[in-house]
């Protein structure tokens, strides 16, 4: 913009009345005029403690207003400054001074209209403060000085300018979020008709022929909820050639193929025929099928001993002091359940893992040193670590907690599965729910090989 001399001398003269004549020049007041300047709103506000709030230095019934120079106070102790923004009346459009001391506790704020922009009138907002509380208490705030200057450095007088209060509260305490609401999954319609699955029972590595193994028990079950193995619907034991067929005319949504692996055996792989997923080495899955025959459906096994096949979950309880302080000292007299879950719907459908459809394979109480240990050589889908009274909980490896009470495994093969915690306080044990969601999708890397064994 291109000003003449003339703008520059009235823009530098409102400088020299605003910045050096506060207390002797135009601004001192000759009578008491309408125009009145507050910081809003005067009866007082609330700011918690570490939060922020912005309130406005307003002017009401300005008279051709042009230049402002206004400071205030403030208490440090309780509140600081963080910013300090121009405002409406007049148009900051050349601002002189826009200072904040948290020390001192003081704010200075000057700005000036330019030519050829006209004098204003009327209510608005010479400038914001914005405030953070830092101790609880009440802070009071107040105009220490103001001059108001007219186009040509004429004073515009207003009466004794208005303070207010701002209070600080205690902290806000931390928002906890309210849980997801788990969603069942959709369960699909059972169709009408018969349904024959067969397949076979292999002696050696996985997708080789082999040895048949006769003689293995081959088991049916129907279930419309993925979480459960559901109703025995058939039962079988292979015959010569290692073969079997299963049959229902029962209507469920979901229909499972279990391969009861002998006990001198592990299972170490499976094939799922036409419409069936492999769940674990020893279990097929078939969703929504409708009536017709599913074949081929393989089970693979190989001669093992009982100690390859035990699977031992090893951990300690420990105790929790305050909200969260994990102090690290053990926890005597805990209880600690091992389950077995036939949990066996794919990835992505969303599983109820309830301590009433799980099988308890192993218990035991914590010692003086606070550790457990859990072992089993059944074969599940899932396995399942509960301690009824904690309040927090830190998972393994290959294991997912789920809340501070449960830690769950997948169809890990043998071997010794540590490194989980559980966290209680001494005395009474709560009451938990036993009903949790497992994750949609569930299935860490695994340690080789794969088994159900």
């Amino acid at each position: 913009m291109n000003r003449t001399w003339r703008d520059v001398l009235r823009m530098l003269l409102a400088m020299v009345w605003l910045v050096a004549g506060v207390a002797s020049g135009p601004g001192v007041m000759a009578q008491a005029p309408n125009t009145t300047v507050l910081i809003a709103p005067l009866d007082g506000a609330e700011v918690h403690l570490g939060e922020e709030i912005t309130l406005a230095v307003e002017i009401h019934d300005a008279v051709d207003l042009y230049a402002v120079d206004v400071r205030t106070s403030f208490e440090p102790e309780f509140v600081q400054v963080t910013e300090v923004k121009p405002g409406d009346l007049p148009a900051p459009e050349f601002i002189i001074r826009r200072v904040k001391n948290n020390s001192t506790g003081t704010t200075w704020y000057a700005t000036s209209q330019v030519r050829p922009t006209a004098p204003k009138s009327g209510d608005g907002v010479l400038h914001y403060i914005t405030f953070k509380g830092v101790k609880e208490g009440t802070a009071h705030l107040a105009i220490t000085s103001y001059v108001g200057l007219g186009e040509y450095g004429e004073d515009r007088p207003v009466a004794p300018p208005l303070g207010t209060t701002l209070k600080v509260l205690p902290a806000r305490p931390p928002e906890t979020p309210e849980p997801p609401t788990p969603t069942p999954p959709v369960i699909p319609t059972p169709q009408p008709g018969e349904r024959a699955f067969s397949g076979h029972v292999w002696q050696g590595e996985p997708f080789d022929p082999g040895e048949p193994m006769a003689g293995v028990r081959v088991q049916l079950y129907g279930n419309d909820n993925p979480s459960a193995l559901g109703t025995l619907l058939d039962e079988t034991a292979t015959d010569a050639d290692g073969a079997f067929r299963l049959k229902t005319s029962a209507g469920y949504a979901y229909y499972n193929v279990w391969e009861r692996t002998p006990d001198d055996y592990q299972s170490t792989g499976a094939l799922s025929g036409e419409g069936g997923i492999k769940v674990t080495d020893d279990w097929v899955l078939y969703v929504d099928v409708g009536a017709g025959s599913y074949d081929p459906c393989a089970f693979w096994n190989e001669s093992t001993t009982p100690e390859e096949r035990r699977r031992t979950f090893e951990g300690h309880v420990s105790l929790l002091k305050g909200s969260s302080q994990h102090t690290g000292e053990p926890k005597e007299g805990a209880t600690v359940e091992l389950y077995g879950y036939a949990s066996n719907a794919p990835a992505g459908s969303g599983l109820a893992l309830s301590a009433a459809d799980g099988v308890l394979l192993d218990t035991t109480v914590t010692g003086e040193d606070g550790v457990f240990r859990l072992t089993t050589e059944e074969r599940y889908a899932h396995y399942a670590l509960y301690d009824p009274s904690a309040l927090d909980a830190e998972a393994g490896e290959w294991a997912v907690c789920l809340d501070a009470h449960w830690l769950l495994y997948p169809a890990v093969p043998g071997g010794v599965y540590g490194g989980n915690v559980f966290w209680e306080r001494p005395g009474q044990k709560v009451e938990v729910p036993t009903t949790h969601w497992l994750p949609l999708v569930f299935s860490p890397p695994l340690p080789a090989p794969y088994g159900g064994g």
